[in-house]
C-alpha cells in the first residue's frame, strides 16, 4: 500500500466536500439517458469570460491529452514534423505518433534544460521547405511553459521568434499556469498560429474527470472542433468542471500554497547531501541524487513512497527524479526515506 503518490502531480488535497456537494446535486438533476445537457455550454461560456475570449476561440477535451490529440490530428499528418524539445510532456509524442506525424525531437541544452532555440528553429524553417506548400502548417512547435518535468519557463521572445516562422503551429501547454501566473493566453488575439493549452487536472484537482480545454483563433478551433468526437466529455465531467471553476478563488488560494510548498520542498531536497535541485514554477521539483536514479526510486517505492523516474530520456535516465508536492506528512515521509537511503552505505 503506497503511502505517498509522488509521481502524477496531482493536488493533494480533493475539492472540499461543499463543492462536492453541490457538483452532486446538480447530478442529481441531471438526465443521464441524454448525450447533452445545458452544462457544456455554460463551461464554455465561464472559460470565455475568465479567459477574455469568445466561445468560438476554445475547444473542450477529456483532459489536455485529448486536445493534444485532436489538435495533432487537425494539424499533423505525414510530411508534417511535430518538433518537441525533449525531455517533456510525453503525450506530445504519442499524439504525433498516432497522427502519423514526421516527429522531431530536439534535446534541451545542459545544464539547464533550456530549450535549444536555435536547432528548434532550423528544424521549424526547414520544414517549411520541404513541406508541401498546399499544407497550412509544415510544422508544430509544442512549447510546455512551465515545462514538465524539468519546471523551467522559456522566454516570451522565444515563442514570439517560433511564431514568426512561415507555416509554423506553436502550441504553449500551460498546464500549470495557475502556479507560474504566466500565460500567454492573449496572444492569440495577434497570431494566428498560436494555440494555448489548459487542464483541470492541477489547481483545480479533478484530474481524475478529464477535462482539458484550448484556447485559439477561431480558425483553429474550428478545425479541431471538426476532428473532435462528438460528446467527447460526460456530462458529469462537464458540470464538475463548471462547479470548480465558479469557485476559481479557492482554488487559486490554493495554487499559491502549493507553490509555496514546492518551494519548501525544493529547500529540503537541496539540504540533503549531493542532491540537486531544479529551479521550478510548478507543484513539483525535478532533482538528481548521487546515487543511481533505479537504485534510489527502487527503494522509495518498497517503502510506499511513489516518485516519477525516467528510464527513456537520456538526459534524464541516469540520476534524475521528479516529485510532485504532496501533503505535509507524504512530502516529510518522501525527504525521510531519501535522507535515509543517501545516508547509507552504497551496497
Amino acid at each position: 500500500m503506497a503511502r505517498a503518490w509522488l509521481d502524477k502531480n496531482e493536488s493533494p488535497r480533493d475539492v472540499p466536500e461543499e463543492i462536492k456537494r453541490r457538483i452532486l446535486e446538480l447530478a442529481r438533476e441531471t438526465d443521464f439517458a441524454r448525450y447533452e445537457g445545458p452544462y457544456l455550454e455554460r463551461l464554455r461560456e465561464n472559460l470565455a469570460a475568465v479567459n477574455s475570449v469568445d466561445k468560438a476561440n476554445l475547444v473542450l477535451g477529456s483532459g489536455s491529452d485529448e486536445c493534444i490529440l485532436i489538435l495533432c490530428l487537425a494539424f499533423g499528418g505525414p510530411g508534417t514534423r511535430v518538433i518537441i524539445p525533449s525531455p517533456t510532456f510525453a503525450t506530445y509524442t504519442d499524439a504525433a505518433l498516432w497522427s502519423h506525424s514526421d516527429v522531431v525531437n530536439v534535446p534541451r541544452l545542459l545544464p539547464d534544460f533550456r530549450l535549444d532555440f536555435n536547432e528548434v528553429m532550423r528544424a521549424a524553417t526547414a520544414a517549411h521547405v520541404d513541406c508541401p506548400s498546399g499544407r497550412q502548417f509544415a510544422s508544430v512547435v509544442f512549447v510546455c511553459r512551465p515545462n514538465n518535468p524539468t519546471g523551467d519557463v522559456c522566454s516570451e521572445n522565444v515563442v514570439k521568434e517560433l511564431l514568426a516562422v512561415p507555416r509554423c503551429l506553436v502550441v504553449v501547454d500551460e498546464a500549470y499556469y495557475e502556479f507560474s501566473g504566466l500565460t500567454l493566453g492573449p496572444w492569440i488575439q495577434d497570431h494566428g498560429n498560436l494555440i494555448v493549452l489548459r487542464t483541470f487536472s492541477k489547481a483545480y484537482s479533478i484530474a481524475g474527470l478529464r477535462v482539458g480545454y484550448t484556447i485559439a483563433p477561431a480558425p483553429l478551433a474550428e478545425a479541431m472542433e471538426q476532428r473532435r468526437l462528438p460528446f467527447n466529455m460526460s456530462l458529469f465531467s462537464q458540470l464538475s468542471a463548471l462547479v470548480v471553476l465558479q469557485q476559481a478563488p479557492y482554488f487559486l488560494r490554493w495554487a499559491h500554497e502549493l507553490r509555496q510548498a514546492c518551494e519548501d520542498l525544493q529547500a529540503s531536497l537541496a539540504a540533503l547531501p549531493g542532491v540537486k535541485v531544479w529551479p521550478s514554477s510548478t507543484n513539483f521539483a525535478l532533482f538528481t541524487t548521487p546515487r543511481p536514479a533505479a537504485d534510489v526510486h527502487s527503494w522509495l517505492q518498497e517503502r510506499g513512497i511513489m516518485v516519477r523516474r525516467y528510464p527513456g530520456e537520456p538526459l534524464l535516465a541516469a540520476n534524475h527524479l521528479r516529485v510532485s508536492v504532496g501533503s505535509p506528512a507524504a512530502n516529510t515521509a518522501f525527504l525521510q526515506e531519501l535522507a535515509t537511503i543517501l545516508n547509507s552505505p552504497a551496497q
